[in-house]
């Protein structure tokens, strides 16, 4: 479900709390004037993927921003079969004599 935050919410926000912070998920919306006090009152953004998605690709801001990890590689094929190897033979060693069914 989408949010809308406004200027309102994060004044408020900011009066509620010692560390403010908001933690924005996909799809919530807020207003550029509320993007304006929360950095005005030192609200913490905290964007979906880390970035604030209204910076221009040209903005300082945006180029000085960290970049995002790259995500991590996917298990190859080779792993998967090393590790039902491996399993398998767990199974087939178990002290008890039994296969489990």
């Amino acid at each position: 479900m989408k949010r809308l935050f406004t200027a309102e919410a994060i004044e408020q926000l900011a009066r509620e709390e010692e560390t403010p912070r908001l933690v924005l998920e996909d799809g919530d919306i807020i207003t550029p004037l509320a993007r304006d006090r929360a950095r005005e009152l030192g609200v913490i953004l905290h964007y979906p993927d880390g970035e604030d998605p209204y910076l221009p690709s040209w903005s300082a801001a945006r180029q000085a921003a960290p970049a995002r990890p790259a995500p991590p590689p996917a298990p190859s094929p080779d792993a998967d079969d090393a590790l039902e190897a491996q399993v398998r033979a767990l199974v087939r060693a178990r002290p008890d004599g039994r296969r489990s069914t």
